[in-house]
């Protein structure tokens, strides 16, 4: 299943090798002051220097942020585009973005998120395009007293094979780059998934299809973006593991549905093998996955998806 370009989202490429700096893409929804503290935190200094082209979108938010986000643009000192989403969903929301963006070089992260003040140029010296297409980083809590979930504190470099099982959590949304050629051949985010929608997968389940379609992707633990979520150990951490849990078997079922059926059963042997954190059973993590293929197939049976 490909998502093919509406005739918005072709991009005129003239000229684009020539920009030397990535286009960076933030989406953000009914979150206006988390998102002052991110773009409060952008190291502007490092933007500049290095042509950085800023997104942000609006993902059909009904408080202050969309004036935050022009705010921004109006005080920077290099290239803000300001964009607001139809309806909710970030899948939709970073495709928007997407359609946007000029470079070959397109970096996803989180509005509660806040990128190393040498992330650009990390990822100038260090992607290379011959050896994989897209990747991760570390996400290291910001804030130490924060539970330890939506992180990724992994500091050595790795290939991830195309065509190989790429596990839910190993390149997350929050630190994410893609090159424009992936999006070429694969297309875009699904946009009926994503936070805002009932299944949170976009960004495992586009770069699990870049790497079924010949893509190779990597981890480089010199990007580094700070992860300021606010979760607390306690019942709201048993609810976020919970949905990650349900996502994650949507996304499994949905590369399944794609033809790449081994998925399914890479995914649960993964499921089964791997020791959960936070004292949760193995058995519920595979009940709540098999509650998200339900999910995605009902999504499907009313043209949802």
């Amino acid at each position: 299943m490909v998502f093919h370009r509406p005739f918005w989202f072709r991009i005129f490429r003239v000229g684009i090798e020539s920009m030397k700096g990535p286009g960076i893409i933030i989406c953000s929804r009914d979150r206006a002051s988390q998102l002052a503290k991110c773009l409060a935190r952008i190291p502007n200094d490092s933007f500049e220097s290095h042509d950085v082209e800023l997104i942000l979108v609006d993902s059909a938010s009904s408080d202050g942020t969309a004036e935050i986000m022009k705010n921004h643009a109006a005080k920077a000192m290099y290239p803000v585009e300001c964009l607001t989403a139809s309806k909710a969903g970030l899948g939709l929301a970073r495709n928007l973005g997407i359609s946007a963006a000029t470079r070959e070089l397109l970096v996803f992260t989180d509005d509660d998120c806040y990128l190393s003040d040498d992330y650009v140029a990390q990822l100038l010296r260090h992607f290379d395009k011959e050896r994989y297409q897209f990747c991760g980083g570390r996400i290291l809590l910001w804030d130490e007293t924060d539970a330890m979930v939506s992180v990724n504190y992994h500091n050595e470099f790795f290939l991830i094979p195309a065509g190989s099982f790429l596990a839910a959590g190993v390149i997350q949304g929050a630190n994410m780059v893609i090159h424009r050629d992936v999006i070429e051949k694969v297309g875009g985010f699904n946009p009926r998934l994503g936070a805002g929608t009932r299944l949170r997968c976009e960004d495992i389940e586009l770069l699990g299809r870049a790497s079924m379609n010949g893509f190779t992707g990597a981890h480089l633990p010199q990007l580094v973006v700070y992860h300021h979520h606010r979760r607390k150990p306690g019942p709201e951490i048993a609810q976020l593991r919970e949905q990650n849990d349900i996502a994650r078997g949507g996304y499994y079922a949905c590369m399944s549905d794609q033809g790449f059926l081994d998925y399914w059963l890479w995914g649960m042997k993964q499921s089964l093998t791997t020791e959960p954190g936070f004292g949760q059973n193995r058995y519920q993590v595979l009940l709540d996955e098999l509650r998200g293929a339900q999910i995605y197939f009902e999504m499907k049976a009313k043209g949802e998806i």
